[in-house]
């Protein structure tokens, strides 16, 4: 009896706040762009959210704003396209009642957190019926422990009402002091990296985001490796997606670097000596990088903005600290970033995953580093001289749908390597004096008045090394 009391009460909060936020929706369209459907429990819930995203689509000249809709339009719609949807039900969320004024934001937290108490208490049921249904053995006690780490993380997620808190003159001061507490021996979020560090003086600040563009070649993800690695060094906790290259592609440019062995051998190695040389170095490696608490990886080729979140929220829980960098190589691989939705151009798209993106950002206090590419007509440029090479430096204007890049991004910094489009233009006696070098230019930033560093980029093991050399060698 008292587990289905917890399973009831678990749902009942759950279906609450559930139709609380589609009740929200019903009143004012206008929140159709800021909420998504994978946030709502159920098919039928879902079905309502696409009926009036249809609706609205249909009869609103401006989605943006609010359009009304009867209870009538409403089952209409979403009952041809689920036959569990009763007018009864559409009926009920019309007349949903909640006297406590809230934030749409607050709405989608407080299903999301709803969300994760049924799916703990799910869980906890899971593991008391083991306990009524098996005597106590070592691996039923292994399998409890392991739901009770699972609860927790469930569980593990940013104060809520800290985040929606309205502060006082006083109170504002006092978070600020705390959470400065850190300026004290110097920056509190550094990259570790100098060219990042000169450029943007904030530093990785939880809650904000970096966008790194280039064309191919130009090294995006070898920096996001060489970041990565710094942040190691660090012990600030990091996770790594990337949906453009495979586990092992990234391993082994993570190896060429880490353990000095050229790309070359560690693909091709010239036979089995070679081989077996390089793998011992890799085990000697694998011992100390084992011990790495602090880092995670995925390979999911397109995972939504919520997989993210799942994923930073586990990791915090098991780490017990929040604040983590994650790195999205490509971010136009992520679930948001690469579906259309219907009514929005693309622009408008990127501008509301990166939206999202912030939000769960500030939310979970993590900063994510994205990797974008430029648009192809930098790579189409006439290339007949050395001269010429400028033509394929970044630009605002080369940053695809750059307006909603540069307007939802704290910082965007391009990445220039001109020896690549050397070697893939003019003739080796032309570049064969040319210096391998990287150029990062801000294409925008709030704080920092430098503009351009440079790094020395050594293709053979990934390496970027700042410098202050100013020869590009196309001047």
């Amino acid at each position: 009896m008292e587990k289905q009391e917890h399973k009831s009460r678990a749902i009942e909060l759950a279906v609450f706040a559930n139709n609380r936020l589609l009740n929200a929706i019903l009143r004012d369209s206008s929140f159709l762009e800021v909420v998504s459907r994978d946030v709502f429990i159920s098919k039928s819930s879902m079905s309502i959210f696409d009926a009036v995203e249809a609706l609205v689509k249909e009869g609103a000249s401006d989605p943006s704003k609010p359009f009304h809709l009867t209870p009538e339009q409403v089952y209409e719609e979403a009952a041809n396209r689920d036959s569990s949807v009763t007018s009864a039900l559409i009926k009920s969320i019309y007349e949903f009642v909640d006297e406590k004024p809230t934030t749409v934001a607050d709405m989608v937290r407080h299903l999301e957190n709803a969300k994760r108490a049924l799916r703990a208490t799910s869980l906890l049921r899971e593991a008391l019926n083991d306990v009524e249904s098996a005597p106590m053995t070592e691996e039923l006690v292994k399998k409890i422990k392991e739901t009770i780490s699972s609860v927790e993380t469930e569980l593990s997620v940013s104060d809520f009402n800290d985040v929606k808190k309205v502060y006082t003159a006083d109170q504002w001061m006092e978070r600020y002091l705390e959470e400065t507490k850190g300026r004290r021996n110097g920056r509190q979020y550094p990259y570790g990296y100098k060219v990042l560090d000169e450029l943007i003086i904030e530093g990785a600040t939880p809650g904000d985001g970096l966008v790194l563009c280039s064309s191919t070649g130009a090294g995006k993800t070898a920096l996001c490796i060489n970041l990565a690695d710094s942040f190691m060094e660090q012990k600030v906790p990091c996770i790594f997606f990337s949906s453009e290259m495979s586990l092992t592609s990234i391993m082994d440019r993570l190896l060429a670097k880490k353990i000095g062995v050229p790309f070359k051998e560690l693909v091709a190695p010239s036979g089995p000596s070679e081989f077996d040389g390089v793998r011992k170095q890799i085990e000697s490696f694998r011992v100390q990088f084992a011990e790495n608490d602090l880092f995670r990886f995925s390979a999911d080729p397109k995972p939504s903005i919520n997989d993210i979140g799942k994923v930073v929220k586990k990791f915090q829980g098991e780490i017990d600290r929040q604040y983590c960098v994650v790195f999205i190589d490509l971010l136009s691989m992520v679930k948001e970033f690469a579906d259309g939705r219907e009514g929005t151009n693309f622009a408008q798209q990127i501008e509301l995953a990166l939206n999202k993106l912030n939000a769960l950002a500030k939310e979970l206090s993590f900063h994510w580093i994205g990797t974008v590419q430029l648009n192809r007509t930098v790579e189409s440029e006439k290339i007949n001289s050395v001269a010429d090479l400028k033509k394929t430096k970044p630009t605002r204007a080369s940053l695809k749908n750059s307006n909603a890049y540069l307007e939802r991004a704290r910082t965007t910094i391009g990445l220039w390597r001109p020896l690549f489009f050397a070697k893939e233009c003019l003739e080796p006696s032309e570049y064969e004096d040319m210096p391998d070098i990287v150029s990062f230019s801000v294409l925008k930033s709030n704080s920092n008045d430098i503009q351009e560093r440079r790094a020395l980029f050594i293709p053979e093991t990934f390496t970027m090394l700042p410098t202050d050399d100013t020869n590009l060698g196309v001047e």
